[in-house]
């Protein structure tokens, strides 16, 4: 007989688990009738007719866990005038010490709202898509959204030139195509307030500021401000297949998901903040496994090639032009790896101590080599 820990709440037993379980299912199948006009659009979707009829007669779930966040992925088995049909639900619980205050509350808002903008800015493109939030309650803690039945990018049976283009494409319509100058006093801050933080000598902080200072005065000409997404790496990335309505064929949909950090208020973002988020792990996974760059170099070079696709069709400019001075990819994921081992500090402490240093050691390594300062990633 198998006993677990569950949080703060010290031992449980099986007989116990089974019944949260079971509960947590009857809260989900409530729940889920109240999305009876979301179940008969997918109907409509699905055949064609809008049905007058739906009747849920189950549902299954798995949960996944966040840091402030449990999601439960939810699949709805219900009938129709139609048939019988699945429909998809993404329901989100914020933990209790993250909510139970007046700003906490604030922050499922906020989620919903954000959320909201990103999916109207993303609706005229059938290709890339984020799931639609479809009901807040911020006294329960609960956000609900369409849910999504694809792979995410690590899981995805696809070539990884290809999906790296396709997500590469995604952010760039995420970012759009207005031209605008980048925030550097916030970049100033950020990255002064994140070497300061961080466990290690005032000699080797005063060392990385110094490596950091020249990265940033690259950008003072540049125009590559945007609206970013905030937290774009590979797990909030999923692509699915569907019919596009305008070609009548089979495609591949890029979906971001997850857009609790993005603010359309935010216009002077870098757009390599959002690259450098992406391959920060990869390129400290590499670096430690290997020591090279050479897989996350080729990686880069297919995300930055769809990138450049979208751009140039809405702008007639690639990175390269907004960038004049050169692309800042060494500076951003060297601020990725600093800013991840500080998160590391504050979870585990010195039991995160060997990725700690590793993180800051890579950083160290590209601000002095510069490796990604010479890509070459566009088409001959």
């Amino acid at each position: 007989m198998v006993w677990e820990k569950s949080g703060e709440e010290g031992i449980i037993g099986p007989a116990e688990k089974v019944r949260r379980a079971q509960h947590k299912k009857n809260v989900l199948l409530a729940l889920a009738e109240n999305f009876q006009g979301f179940l008969a659009g997918e109907v409509k979707k699905e055949t064609g007719i809008e049905p007058h009829l739906i009747a849920i007669h189950d549902v299954n779930f798995v949960a996944k866990a966040g840091r402030s966040a449990r999601v439960n992925l939810v699949n709805v088995n219900f009938r129709s005038e139609q048939g019988i049909h699945k429909a998809s639900l993404a329901v989100k619980f914020f933990k209790e010490r993250e909510i139970n205050t007046n700003e906490g509350q604030e922050k499922v808002l906020k989620e919903f709202e954000r959320a909201l903008g990103l999916y109207r800015r993303l609706e005229g493109y059938e290709k890339v898509r984020t799931p639609k939030p479809l009901y807040n309650n911020p006294a329960e803690r609960v956000i609900v959204y369409e849910g999504i039945r694809g792979h995410s990018y690590l899981e995805v049976p696809m070539d990884r030139n290809k999906k790296a283009q396709l997500a590469g494409h995604a952010l760039a319509i995420i970012h759009g195509s207005t031209i605008r100058a980048i925030d550097i006093e916030r970049l100033q801050k950020l990255s002064a307030i994140t070497v300061i933080k961080l466990p290690i000598s005032k000699s080797k902080k005063e060392e990385l500021l110094e490596l950091i200072k020249p990265q940033i005065s690259l950008l003072e000409n540049s125009s590559g401000g945007a609206m970013a997404f905030g937290d774009f790496h590979a797990n909030n990335v999923m692509f699915s297949t569907g019919v596009s309505e305008k070609e009548k064929k089979i495609e591949e949909i890029t979906w971001v998901i997850d857009p609790e950090y993005f603010d359309p208020e935010e216009e002077h973002i870098c757009r390599f903040e959002d690259i450098g988020i992406f391959y920060t792990i990869p390129t400290l996974e590499e670096y430690i496994k290997f020591g090279t760059l050479y897989e996350v170099y080729k990686d880069i070079e297919a995300f930055l090639q769809g990138y450049d696709s979208f751009l140039l069709q809405e702008t007639c400019m690639n990175l390269e032009d907004l960038y004049p001075e050169g692309i800042p990819l060494d500076f951003h994921i060297a601020l990725g790896n600093i800013t991840y081992a500080l998160d590391l500090f504050y979870q585990k402490g010195d039991k995160g101590r060997y990725i700690i240093e590793k993180c800051i050691k890579t950083a160290e390594e590209i601000l002095r080599k510069k490796p990604f300062s010479s890509l070459k990633y566009r088409k001959k």
